[in-house]
């Protein structure tokens, strides 16, 4: 019994660092994204129910760091009279379709309003600009996985209006920014691809054209206003330190410009035609659901009746959103 006992043992020994030794040539298939994270040593060959599982969720946090920011801003640092004590834009996302496999559904109330330094300091009608966007993702191949990379499109049914019945001008042709009627409905229809850079920034390219059919606005209310718009932005965010709970920094910069086409006033052509937005918006690791804002924009005034003038301002607030260097987490 012995004998066999010291046969058997033997045979384990030398067995044993063959075993060990093959080890290092078995394929890895674990996914490059760890459910956002990226991690660029490790292979996917192929893809698998549970690589699937995970570029869907990737791509669900992609959409969500494309959403728009609420937000509320102090007077304008510098700009355009009349100056503007705050700005608040509420634009909640409630997801109506859950983006199980490669679509989505979501409605957004958004309402911006404004409050003028002017006598009696008042606030203005407010935009109401409620929407419902179809999102349709890509379908994913290898490459993304490894790449860390989301594409999908999208399309936008929108309305816009300040809730007023007045005549769009007054007695002596200027436009009646106080009772005066506005309104339009468009469709958006547009694309992006955002991508990993490293472990913790992302990059994200969009673009998008607006169109606002013949009959879904009113003629008395649009004159001048384009009707056909172009917009392209880039979005850079970055992850930084965390806190004892796991909770990240975060700092975004979004750049976006669009062109007016179309028959424009005056003050809007050649230059006049390329509205900006530079957004810097750095959320402290401590604050889970808020974040600081500075923000710029230099074009063509998009409250209401207010488009006839042109409105340059930079501005400090808060913000409350998804920061796309968040979603790695």
């Amino acid at each position: 019994m012995r004998f066999r006992f010291a046969v058997l043992l033997a045979a384990a020994l030398g067995i044993a660092p063959r075993v060990s030794d093959a080890q290092p040539t078995t394929p890895r298939t674990t996914p490059v994204l760890i459910c956002g994270a990226h991690e660029a040593e490790i292979k996917v060959d192929s893809l698998t129910d549970s690589v699937r599982s995970c570029m869907r969720h990737f791509e669900a946090e992609v959409m969500r760091a494309q959403f728009e920011h609420s937000y509320i801003t102090s007077t304008s640092l510098t700009g355009s009279q009349p100056r503007l004590i705050f700005e608040g834009n509420i634009a909640p996302a409630f997801s109506l379709v859950t983006p199980g496999k490669n679509i989505a559904l979501v409605m957004t109330p958004k309402v911006v309003m404004r409050r003028f330094a002017e006598n009696a300091v008042p606030v203005k009608t407010p935009s109401y600009m409620p929407r419902v966007t179809a999102y349709l993702f890509a379908e994913p191949t290898v490459k993304n996985v490894r790449d860390s990379t989301a594409t999908f499109m999208y399309l936008t049914l929108s309305h816009h209006s300040n809730g007023q019945s007045g005549s769009f001008l007054n007695p002596d042709g200027s436009v009646n920014h106080e009772t005066g009627n506005f309104s339009t409905n468009f469709l958006e229809y547009g694309g992006l691809t955002g991508g990993a850079l490293g472990s913790s920034s992302t990059v994200t390219i969009r673009s998008s054209v607006e169109w606002h059919p013949k009959a879904w606005y009113d003629d008395s209310s649009n004159v001048h206003y384009s009707h056909l718009r172009g917009h392209a932005g880039f979005n850079f965010s970055h992850r930084g330190a965390h806190n004892g709970n796991g909770e990240w920094n975060a700092i975004s910069l979004d750049v976006a410009v669009t062109y007016l086409s179309g028959d424009v006033a005056v003050p809007f052509h050649g230059r006049g035609r390329f509205p900006l937005l530079a957004n810097i918006i750095y959320r402290p690791s401590w604050a889970r659901e808020i974040a600081y804002l500075l923000s710029g924009y230099w074009g063509q005034d998009y409250y209401n009746t207010y488009f006839d003038q042109t409105r340059s301002m930079v501005r400090i607030g808060i913000s409350a959103g998804t920061i796309n260097g968040s979603f790695g987490r």
